[in-house]
């Protein structure tokens, strides 16, 4: 499921958008081991067309118990970028941009379970 939102601050704005992974999905990089190399390839495709100070944009993990830290799962990825309130106009072109990369993501995911 793909969220987004954008939140205003004086002097700046985050888009953010948060692709979450059902439970097939997150099995999907323990069945192919190449899985997590491609996603991150699109993430780090993602941050180099978008090279600005603050851009958090990452897998996400959940822990499966939280009595053992080292069992960890991934369960999304976000794209979380600040940027001046000069682009403010822009943000529905960023918007559209984080939905395509998600967007691209999820096909990949879709394609390894496929196969």
């Amino acid at each position: 499921m793909i969220k987004q939102k954008i939140t205003e601050y004086t002097s700046h704005f985050l888009v953010e958008t948060r692709l979450t992974f059902t439970k097939k999905e997150a099995e999907a990089f323990y069945l192919d081991k190449n899985l997590k190399r491609k996603i991150n390839a699109i993430i780090h495709r993602y941050k180099r067309g978008n090279m600005e100070k603050r851009n958090y944009s990452s897998l996400v993990y959940r822990l499966k118990d939280i009595k053992d830290l080292s069992s960890t799962y991934i369960c999304g990825i976000v794209f979380h970028v600040y940027y001046n309130i000069v682009y403010l106009d822009r943000k529905h072109i960023i918007l559209n941009k984080q939905k395509a990369f998600a967007e691209e993501i999820k096909e990949k995911i879709k394609a390894s379970i496929d196969a």
